[in-house]
């Protein structure tokens, strides 16, 4: 490949929804937890309209403030698939806002943004619960109720005619259990079996397990002296699961009470989540986008998705189709016989590299060839040819 072009380059990380690759196979996430999963005190109507309601991603809940674990009537559901959005409380007392959310807002929006298949999210959530008595793997009344859920949820996406793959599990919870000095000592075991028996019951022993660890701030409320106990499990089984990755929220504001995320947390561990999952996640295919606006004499972006996260990402332009060998990857074959490397790209946490040139008016009426590649796994992505008007 020849180096150097005229045009000038420049790096922007953007987020452009995707149009979505296969229709068939459905990313499905589950999202569990105490408050801070359910987002309790987050106010949904400080959102924007575009993350308020998402319908580009799919959408199961089942929550509820703590009355819930034990009174079903005291929680609010989805009754089924529906678009990512906020959540409306229907005086459940599940939110202190009318309308709230939690994590799975940015984690959908990112996730859905960078990847090449559709996502689903179920959210599993309930306040004031605990590990050790609540979602024990062995004799909690939550796990198996969960575990259905998502089995119903997945059911649902079979007879849609779609093929549901789950990849992703996320975990907030915690805090219950630092309040009790027996509950805490004893989290790394509850969570060890509550990590595996996901990934049996679920059918996925690779599940990729995402766990926010609980904020060192909550010692501020002064009754959780099973904290240290708590966050050292944590750290403890993620440290040892490489299919596991622990997210720190130290630094995310509480809210007043000194145990809550407020609304700008929520988001920022939702997208602490999304970071953390393609850090575990299996790459996907390389997609080239078309360049926007695909109009010589200006800016043009072209972006791909499904790099790895943070790794370089190389854009080769050409104006004759054929077949060419990659260096340093004696398998790989491009589809421009006369490619020019036209910049390489350090991609984002979520695998998306962005590459602005501005194209010359000169190059109008011609067609120009573009692919990615990703010269660390020796991968290339589709070849797109774009005739600039």
């Amino acid at each position: 490949m020849r180096f150097g072009f005229c045009w000038a380059i420049c790096a922007l990380a953007v987020w452009l929804p995707c149009n979505l690759a296969s229709a068939d196979t459905v990313r499905v996430l589950v999202v569990c937890g105490q408050s801070n999963c359910v987002g309790r005190n987050a106010n949904g109507a400080e959102l924007p309209p575009e993350l308020r309601l998402q319908p580009d991603a799919r959408f199961w809940y089942v929550e509820g403030p703590s009355q819930a674990v034990l009174d079903p009537a005291a929680r609010i559901e989805s009754g089924g698939w529906i678009p990512l959005r906020t959540q409306p409380d229907q005086g459940s007392g599940t939110f202190i806002h009318p309308e709230g959310f939690g994590p799975e807002i940015t984690l959908g929006r990112l996730l859905t943004d960078s990847g090449t298949k559709p996502l689903a999210i179920v959210k599993f959530a309930i306040s004031a619960t605990s590990l050790g008595e609540h979602w024990n793997v062995a004799s909690g009344v939550l796990y198996p109720q969960m575990i259905a859920e998502v089995q119903a949820a997945l059911a649902a996406l079979v007879d849609a005619g779609e093929s549901p793959e789950v990849a992703g599990f996320f975990w907030m919870q915690g805090e219950w259990d630092a309040r009790d000095g027996a509950l805490a000592n004893a989290y790394e075991s509850y969570f060890s079996a509550l990590v595996a028996g996901i990934r049996s019951d679920l059918g996925v022993p690779g599940l990729p397990v995402v766990v926010g660890r609980i904020s060192s701030g909550i010692a501020a409320n002064g009754s959780y002296p099973g904290l240290l106990a708590v966050r050292a499990a944590q750290a403890s089984v993620t440290g040892i699961d490489p299919l596991a990755v622990l997210v720190d929220t130290d630094d995310l504001p509480l809210d007043l009470d000194n145990l809550h995320f407020n609304t700008s947390s929520e988001q920022m561990l939702g997208e602490r989540f999304a970071y953390a999952h393609a850090s575990l996640s299996p790459l996907d295919a390389l997609v080239l986008e078309p360049p926007a606006p695909g109009a010589a004499g200006m800016v043009n972006t072209f972006e791909v998705r499904g790099g790895g996260p943070f790794k370089k990402v190389y854009f080769v332009f050409g104006f004759t189709p054929g077949e060419r060998a990659v260096p340093r990857c004696a398998e790989l074959r491009i589809g421009i016989s006369d490619p020019i490397l036209g910049g390489k790209i350090r991609a984002n946490g979520l695998g998306v590299a962005s590459l602005r040139r501005r194209v010359p008016a000169g190059i109008s009426g011609r067609t120009v060839l573009v692919q990615a590649v990703d010269l660390r796994n020796c991968r290339a992505s589709n070849l797109v040819a774009h005739s600039f008007p």
